[in-house]
This record gives C-alpha cells, sequence and structure tokens, in this order.
C-alpha cells in the first residue's frame, strides 16, 4: 500500500500548476501534428491517358512538376490508362505525359489545394513517321557527335603520352559504340 500512495504523491506533485501547462501544451502538439501532416499527404493530381480514339494508354510516363518549387514526381499509367500522384504540397503544377510512339503532351497550370484533388487528363496524339525518322536522326547525330568527340580526345591523350618524360602510360585503343 505504501508503494501505492508514493506514486499517488509523485502524480499529484508533478500536477502543479506549474508543470501543468507545458504538460498539456505537449499534448496537445502531439494530438494535433499528426493532423496537419496527414492534410497535406492527401494533396494530390488524377487523370486519365488516352489515344485520340479514347482508347487507354498503359504505361505512359507521367511527371508532375511544381512551378515553385521545381519538385518533379514521376509514376506509370496502370494497363486502364490512369494515373495518381500523392502526398503534393499545394501549388500550381506542369504535368508531363510521354509513350514512345506518340507526342508529347503538356498540361500547364494545375493547381492542388491542401487535401484536395485535381484532375488533369491528357490524350495523346501519335506521332508521324516523318516525326519518327526526325527524332531517330537526331539521336544519331548525336551519337556520332560523341563518338567524334571521344576519338578526338583519345588522340589529345596519346600525343600528350607520348611527350611525357615519365613515358609509363599504357597504350590506349579506341572503343566503338
Amino acid at each position: 500500500m505504501k508503494s501505492s500512495s508514493k506514486f499517488r504523491n509523485l502524480i499529484c506533485n508533478s500536477t502543479s500548476r506549474g508543470c501543468l501547462a507545458p504538460a498539456l501544451g505537449v499534448a496537445l502538439l502531439l494530438l494535433l501534428l499528426p493532423a496537419s501532416v496527414h492534410a497535406q499527404a492527401v494533396s494530390r493530381i488524377n487523370g486519365t491517358v488516352t489515344d485520340q480514339a479514347g482508347a487507354a494508354i498503359p504505361d505512359a510516363k507521367v511527371t508532375v512538376t511544381n512551378v515553385d518549387t521545381n519538385v518533379s514526381k514521376t509514376t506509370d499509367t496502370t494497363s486502364a490508362g490512369t494515373y495518381l500522384v500523392t502526398d503534393l504540397i499545394p501549388g500550381t503544377y506542369t504535368v508531363n505525359v510521354e509513350k514512345t510512339g506518340f507526342n508529347t503532351y503538356v498540361t500547364r497550370g494545375v493547381v492542388v489545394g491542401g487535401g484536395k484533388t485535381a484532375a488533369a487528363n491528357a490524350t495523346l496524339a501519335p506521332r508521324t513517321v516523318a516525326e519518327t525518322m526526325k527524332l531517330q536522326l537526331h539521336r544519331l547525330r548525336c551519337r556520332r557527335s560523341s563518338l567524334r568527340l571521344v576519338r578526338r580526345s583519345v588522340r589529345s591523350l596519346r600525343k600528350s603520352c607520348r611527350t611525357s618524360s615519365a613515358g609509363t602510360f599504357a597504350r590506349l585503343t579506341v572503343l566503338s559504340f
């Protein structure tokens, strides 16, 4: 019985007016903190990605970028062509949708409020054969330019190795891409 009275005295002494106000403040803070975090966590953007005939486009890459912070989140569309990006802070967003064989679709000015869901649907137009060929030609030119730069760098490095007094450098060979 003496131990329970010691416990009761300890509780009563710690709840004096000097300790009660800070303890209640901390308890109130702990109760309200999860609610504010939860309100931000449910802000999101969703939508459906289709082609011009209305068919769903699965596995399209959707990138959502906050205009103010430039922070991006990326997801892929489902087999039904839908997507959902969660945990967004309130603000204005740009939604970028990409899929091989289609033109990129960009939606600017998507406004997300705290605890709200904004919708941004996209209709992708197929890329024409000429556009596809132009893109492939551009990639090929970039590869050739990169290869030329590598070859020039290797030649330059070989020359500097030959003129080096140490002469301990291994022979360099050019790798083909």
